[in-house]
């Protein structure tokens, strides 16, 4: 199984943590989503984004194809094949 990760500040956060990692550095309203889904409990929060992520073809469409990498990305990326991506948040 694949999931979404983020290192930020040296610590590595998955799944939901890592979304909301994320969101904190979105424009409004995305920053105060962050500060809500922050109170959800880990273990309640990943099976919450397992569930999510299952299902988000059937919320906005989509699809089940992923896009090659071009080659002036792969450093983003920490496994080419299995499409790990490293995204650089501010800091």
């Amino acid at each position: 199984p694949t999931t979404s990760a983020v290192i930020h500040n040296g610590k590595v956060y998955t799944k939901l943590q890592a979304s909301v990692v994320t969101l904190k550095y979105f424009k409004f309203p995305w920053p105060i989503l962050a500060f809500l889904l922050s109170f959800i409990p880990k273990a309640l929060g990943d099976k919450f984004y397992d569930w999510f992520a299952r299902n988000r073809f059937r919320f906005f469409g989509g699809s089940k194809s992923v896009q090659p990498i071009p080659k002036a990305k792969e450093d983003l990326f920490l496994d080419k094949d299995e499409g790990i991506h490293v995204c650089p948040l501010p800091k």
